[in-house]
């Protein structure tokens, strides 16, 4: 190893910091109710913090899921009229067996989006009694008594349906009140309720009435004396990764009815761009689902939110590692400035140059688990001796290509439509010897092997912002894997100082409009879901109800043949 320009202040504060501290890789590891005190604020928490709906995506690894359960812990400990509650997806049974096949009939679609559905309100129900609970414990007796009956009302709607509940209970009224005539006619236990429903995962009997669970949650909340309630969905894209269905879509709808158009209640869905279906028209007489823009706003982009410049992501990912850093060993916090900042001789005692650090940031593609999974594994190389070493360049590069051969290259299938696009890739890599490549946009949407590469984080896509505008008028542009950038470098005997100016966002100095046929890969379409019109060479959906009924192109009006077969290669 390369021995340091500079001496480190601060060594024995590092190798404690390292010692005490587990490099979480997942939020879902963080000790519990730390979310908060471990996130890097960019300003999204305030930018969720509204009686509005909101979508937040990002890929693998780009902090999802702590976004979600830092705004939850914020708005609880903070807001005296407000909560928040968090479901994952993942907590569905059926939600992991979707991706097991491909379901080719809406029938079964709609059938498991009902099912999943049904879990998530028993799992809702749960957490929100228990939230609910919390606020009315200082309520007069008589205030509680209606809440409580409310609860009653809800929980029969869920459990039960409507026409179960209206039998139960025939001559109460919706809001309560007329049960007050003889308050210990009804009791409530919250913790007897809860034991009762968590273990359900199917409905009893009965249907659902979706528009009058959405009113018994308002007045429940107006009762309580609740301002506003933030639903946080997580994982969404779970519903049916990676399996075209319209089980998201019909999903949707069911939340739609339920708990939109409410100024009470705020969704927030976190979920994979790539992967996310929240809307369908099938004609222009029926849709379903959530529409974006209407329903809901696409209010975090976490691929893109703090890529408006390079130095922006340097010092978010400095702010990271400090933070992470010295919760565990609090001398290093004589690096933070007044003002909040960080010191620059933090970034020196760790990487010694500026240039080590740049390629640090590069490596990790800017992904917040990436990064601190490079940072654990660099710092057991050189065994947390900061005094004699430092986290360089070649540590590095040796990192990420053990990481891309290890661990990314192996999620690919042999012989599997992923393979043969990884390979399009490389072969594109080799020929051009670059990292960077463009695709139309749009085509990612048509093919599973692309996007899988996208979830295994061997192509990750760069920020909308920084590409030039000749290029982002109809394109998308993509950067291949560091580490495999690494290991083809080095296979084919490049000097390893090229890399050196590599960076988490590309120069697009000296390439032309002209150049673009050079820069682009062609992303073919699943062969199971589209044909090609050899008119206008444009995608048609089998399924789309206009094409099967008519056969004609819906690009171009016209009716000639199609290319029936899609072989992938």
């Amino acid at each position: 190893m390369p021995a340091r320009k500079n001496s480190c202040m601060m060594p024995e504060a590092l190798r404690r910091a390292l010692e005490r501290e587990r490099i979480w890789l997942r939020s879902e590891e963080l000790p519990k109710d730390s979310f908060l005190q471990y996130y890097v604020d960019v300003g999204h928490i305030r930018a969720l913090d509204s009686n509005a709906n909101h979508l937040v995506s990002g890929r693998r690894g780009t902090g999802k899921t702590h976004l979600l359960g830092a705004f939850k812990e914020y708005i609880n400990k903070s807001s005296k009229n407000t909560f928040a509650i968090m479901i994952s997806i993942l907590e569905l049974s059926g939600s992991s067996t979707m991706t097991q096949g491909y379901i080719q009939s809406d029938r079964l679609a709609r059938i498991s989006a009902r099912n999943q559905f049904n879990q998530f309100i028993r799992i809702f129900f749960d957490r929100f009694l228990f939230r609910i609970s919390e606020h009315t414990s200082g309520l007069p007796h008589l205030e509680k008594r209606i809440v409580d009956n409310l609860l009653q009302d809800l929980l029969s709607e869920i459990e039960l349906g409507s026409n179960f509940s209206e039998i139960l209970n025939p001559d109460i009224d919706e809001d309560g009140s007329d049960r007050l005539a003889n308050p210990s006619s009804v009791t409530f236990d919250p913790e007897h309720m809860i034991e009762e429903t968590s273990d359900k995962s199917t409905p009893t009997s009965g249907s659902i009435d979706h528009q009058r669970v959405r009113m018994l949650v308002d007045k429940i909340l107006q009762a309580s004396g609740v301002e506003l309630m933030h639903l946080l969905i997580d994982e969404w894209m779970e519903l049916d990764k990676n399996i075209p269905s319209r089980v998201q879509n019909d999903f949707s709808q069911y939340l739609k009815k339920m708990f939109f158009n409410s100024n009470r209640i705020s969704v927030v869905i976190a979920s994979i761009w790539n992967q996310t279906s929240l809307y369908e028209r099938s004609d222009m007489d029926t849709s379903a689902g959530i529409q974006i823009g209407h329903d809901i706003e696409h209010t975090v982009d976490l691929d893109t939110s703090f890529f408006d410049a390079e130095e922006e992501i340097k010092t978010f990912c400095k702010k990271l590692l400090f933070l992470r850093l010295s919760k565990k060993s609090p001398d290093l916090r004589k690096f933070e400035l007044a003002n909040g900042d960080i010191d620059d001789v933090f970034l020196v005692d760790v990487f010694d140059t500026p240039q080590n650090f740049k390629v640090f940031v590069a490596a990790s593609h800017g992904i917040p688990r990436e990064l601190m999974k490079i940072f654990q594994k660099a710092s057991h190389k050189i065994q947390n001796d900061f005094q004699n070493n430092c986290i360089c360049q070649r540590t590095i590069d040796l990192v990420a290509q053990n990481i891309y051969r290890q661990e990314k290259r192996e999620t690919i299938s042999p012989g599997s439509a992923t393979k043969a696009m990884w390979a399009r890739i490389n072969d594109y890599m080799y020929q051009e010897k670059r990292r960077v490549f463009i695709i139309k946009d749009g085509a990612q949407k048509t093919s599973r092997a692309f996007r899988a590469l996208i979830d295994h984080e061997l192509i990750h896509e760069l920020p909308m912002g920084s590409l030039p505008r000749w290029v982002r008028n109809k394109n998308r542009a993509f950067h291949i894997d560091y580490g495999n950038y690494v290991d083809w470098m080095q296979v084919h005997s490049s000097t390893i100082d090229e890399i050196v100016m590599e960076s988490i966002l590309p120069s697009w100095e000296g390439i032309e409009p002209s150049d673009l046929p050079n820069l682009t890969v062609e992303v073919l379409p699943d062969k199971d879901l589209y044909v090609i019109c050899l008119h206008c060479e444009g995608l048609n959906l089998r399924d789309h109800p206009a094409f099967k009924k008519h056969g004609f192109c819906l690009n171009c009006g016209e009716n000639p043949e199609f290319e029936r077969s899609l072989v992938v290669t």
